[in-house]
């Protein structure tokens, strides 16, 4: 998974990236977050995946914006993959990066 990471920080304007398991723990991450408390950003993922009427239909991606950057979410069977960057990059190639990792792992 670290892997992952380190391919999404090489995107210019991704600020970073970290998996975020189902009970709320950061079991990787990646970049400079400089003063971004990624710690309860993840509690409010957490929180938000866990509603009663999301949980059972979290969908693939979740996206949204968060102070002067966008979020993006990668739903795994097990994990999120919470990717945070500035709003000027493409989210395609984001999403591109993610899809062609994360295939890798099923294999």
């Amino acid at each position: 998974m670290q892997e992952i990471l380190n391919e999404l920080i090489k995107i210019k304007g991704v600020i970073g990236a970290f998996i975020l398991e189902k009970d709320g723990t950061i079991a990787a991450n990646a970049g400079k977050f400089g003063t971004i408390p990624i710690k309860s950003m993840a509690d409010e993922i957490k929180a938000f995946a866990r509603t009663p009427v999301i949980d059972k239909n979290l969908p693939k991606w979740i996206q949204f914006s968060y102070q002067n950057m966008i979020v993006l979410i990668l739903n795994r069977a097990n994990v999120l993959i919470v990717t945070l960057y500035q709003p000027n990059v493409e989210v395609a190639l984001i999403r591109l990066t993610l899809e062609v990792a994360t295939s890798k792992l099923k294999k």
